[in-house]
């Protein structure tokens, strides 16, 4: 579980994005000033969603939450059409995260997910 406020959300895990992402509305409704670390400026690039749209970033923001006891640190792009959150390929790089993909785990140096869906269960504060 990943945590953001006192509120439990899923995230999908997508080794195709490159970046973090969530909605705009999703950011607003979740979290909380103590999740926010500091905003920063929109970036200066455009996404690409799955659907094959180009989405233009509102801003990039420092989150901290949680997954199980782990506390995490990182930047988030939103944007007005994304859905949930999306943990990518640096969430994955950063906290050197190891895809087993035959057995359906991924691994972290002190954490071990087990992959049944293609969501983790994200807690919030």
């Amino acid at each position: 579980p990943m945590g953001l406020s006192p509120k439990t959300m899923y995230a999908l895990v997508d080794s195709g994005a490159v970046v973090n992402c969530m909605s705009e509305d999703e950011y607003m409704k979740t979290s909380s000033p103590d999740d926010s670390i500091k905003e920063m400026p929109q970036p200066p690039y455009r996404l690409k969603v799955a659907s094959g749209d180009v989405e233009q970033p509102t801003n990039t923001v420092q989150l901290r939450f949680e997954i199980g006891d782990w506390n995490i640190n990182e930047p988030f792009v939103t944007a007005k059409r994304i859905g949930g959150p999306v943990l990518g390929l640096k969430f994955l790089k950063n906290n050197s995260a190891i895809l087993d993909v035959s057995q359906g785990l991924l691994h972290f140096t002190h954490l071990t997910m087990a992959m049944t869906t293609d969501e983790v269960l994200i807690t919030t504060r």
